[in-house]
Parts: structure tokens; C-alpha cells; sequence
């Protein structure tokens, strides 16, 4: 018997850690592009905020269907660090945040040292 529950036991517990998120944000042609994996509830729609690192309002957001599974952001500033934050609603429309990351965007001047971390 104990053979059969610490196995489905384990398979639970791997199962509740899953959830969607952000998975990479990369630059694209203007822009830049966020994408995330399947969520792991029924989601009705999906709600994508960015703001600048140390600034604290919002500089855009966009609702977006279910079935989407990227959204390309135009008209960031150039070198600046943005946070991009994936919210998911249910049928209620109870909120569950699917992930959040950073980014600094390209074009940085010549006085910009890499430092290998976004702070």
C-alpha cells in the first residue's frame, strides 16, 4: 500500500508546484517581446503590466485573451530596466500572478558598463 501512496503523494506535490510564468523577454524588431507556458488553471484572460526599475506607476498594460501566449511591448526607453508582470483571471475573476521579470532594454551609450546582473 505504501508503495502506491508515496508515489502519488510525490506526483501531487510536483503537481501543485507547477504553474505558468514569464519564460523569457526578449528584444524584438522595435520592441520587445515577453512570453509564458500554459497556466496551470482554467484562465479567462490574462493582464500584462510593465513598469520601470525604481519608478512607481505603471507605464503600460494590455488585457489579452486566454489563448495568447507572447504580446510584443513597443515605445520602451532605451536602457532602462522594465519589470514585466503576467496576471491571470478565472471565471470569477480572482487574480493569480503568473510571474514577473526584468528586462533592460538595448541602445545603452557608450559610458554603460555591463555588468552581467540587472540590479
Amino acid at each position: 500500500m505504501s508503495k502506491i501512496i508515496i508515489p502519488a503523494l510525490f506526483l501531487v506535490l510536483l503537481a501543485h508546484g507547477l504553474d505558468g510564468s514569464i519564460t523569457f523577454v526578449g528584444p524584438a524588431d522595435g520592441g520587445v517581446t515577453v512570453w509564458w507556458t500554459d497556466p496551470p488553471e482554467d484562465t479567462v484572460e490574462y493582464l500584462i503590466l510593465w513598469h520601470r526599475k525604481d519608478v512607481s506607476r505603471i507605464d503600460g498594460f494590455e488585457f489579452l485573451d486566454r489563448s495568447e501566449r507572447s504580446y510584443f511591448v513597443e515605445g520602451l526607453l532605451d536602457c532602462t530596466v522594465y519589470t514585466f508582470t503576467l496576471i491571470g483571471f478565472d471565471w470569477s475573476y480572482q487574480q493569480t500572478t503568473y510571474g514577473s521579470s526584468q528586462y533592460r532594454t538595448g541602445n545603452c551609450g557608450p559610458d554603460y558598463q555591463e555588468t552581467g546582473w540587472v540590479e
